[in-house]
């Protein structure tokens, strides 16, 4: 998983308030075995530090997910199918390729990957980011896709990047670009499982 940019002040409301509340629980909570083992100097700071990574672990694995109506991040966790049409002509038909992949998301508050996989390649995000701040949200990513070993010869390893806007919660739509060797654009529509 890598990190994700957001265009709001939602984490850094978040990052606030939870070292508020991390600065306030040792407090109530403190403990004269603890004092005695580490002394009084080391013991609330250690308190602050360790409470802070514990409200974090919590808040970017669990709490975001229960809070979307405040924070306005789109839970984008679960399984996706692609729907697409590239500007790549199939040489039987001469129609514009169509096609369809499998994508597993796995997001965090933090962080997020995007896998994508046909019977020809595998994909996988590089970057990302989220415009939550529009009429329409806005996801873009960069990929990198790798051909299976088996694949055509024709299909080489590439990066590429996606555009989708945020229709509803199962549903996106948008635009890709694959690579500057292969220039290939189409359109997409993602659809939740």
């Amino acid at each position: 998983m890598h990190p994700y940019s957001i265009d709001t002040n939602a984490r850094q409301t978040v990052y606030s308030l939870l070292a508020i509340i991390a600065f306030v629980i040792p407090g109530f909570v403190a403990s004269d075995r603890v004092t005695h083992l580490v002394g009084d100097k080391l013991s609330y700071p250690f308190g602050v530090g360790a409470t802070f990574g514990v409200l974090f672990l919590l808040f970017d694995h669990v709490f975001w997910k229960w809070l979307q109506f405040i924070l306005h991040i789109p839970n984008l966790n679960g399984t996706w199918t692609a729907k697409g049409i590239s500007s790549y002509e199939d040489p039987a038909t001469g129609k514009p390729m169509e096609f369809v992949m499998e994508y597993k998301i796995k997001q965090t508050f933090t962080r997020i990957e995007i896998s994508g996989e046909t019977d020809k390649s595998t994909s996988r995000s590089t970057m990302a980011s989220l415009e939550i701040d529009h009429a329409v949200p806005i996801f873009r990513y960069a990929f990198e896709n790798t051909p299976r070993n088996m694949s055509d010869a024709e299909l080489q390893r590439h990066p590429g990047l996606i555009e989708l806007r945020l229709n509803s919660v199962a549903k996106m739509t948008g635009d890709y670009f694959s690579g500057k060797h292969r220039l290939r654009y189409g359109e997409l529509i993602f659809t939740k499982a």
